[in-house]
């Protein structure tokens, strides 16, 4: 499974992919929101972790838009330095697995960044794995409600 990480702070990005790769991910950087569309034109992706703010306000909106485009069963996982409703909620009506604050208080950001990938490639093997009909019976089993699935 594959994981393209993008921030503009390269520090941030590295951490992030080093983190990732040592979870056993194959975690590949990009430093801008440009080099992330270059990269997905080039290859696909099971999960993307990008930053809401890079060289625009929604850089992050951008990157999501842009992934679901060329591949809408990706999952995207958006990081902020700045958690807003403003940011939040076209995050989430865009399609975006999750939203997550880059200081989250008593975690590290890294656990709750891999936790988060975990997560999103476990439901992205699911779907890949059972049809519709079949999910909707194991989340009826497990007690989960299908229609809050991504």
């Amino acid at each position: 499974m594959r994981i393209l990480v993008v921030d503009d702070v390269q520090d941030t990005t590295d951490s992030l992919v080093r983190s990732l790769e040592k979870a056993g991910h194959d975690a590949i950087p990009a430093y801008s929101e440009k080099a992330a569309f270059e990269l997905l034109k080039e290859d696909t992706f099971d999960v993307i972790v990008t930053d809401m703010l890079m060289e625009k306000p929604d850089s992050g909106l951008s990157v999501l838009r842009e992934a679901k485009r060329l591949d809408p069963h990706v999952e995207v996982i958006l990081l902020t330095g700045y958690a807003e409703v403003k940011t939040a909620i076209p995050a989430m009506h865009l399609g975006a697995f999750d939203y997550v604050r880059k200081t989250p208080e008593d975690q590290d950001v890294y656990d709750v960044v891999v936790d988060k990938v975990d997560r999103a490639l476990l439901i992205r093997q699911l779907c890949d794995a059972f049809d519709a009909d079949e999910i909707a019976v194991l989340c009826l089993f497990l007690g989960f409600d299908y229609d809050e699935l991504p």
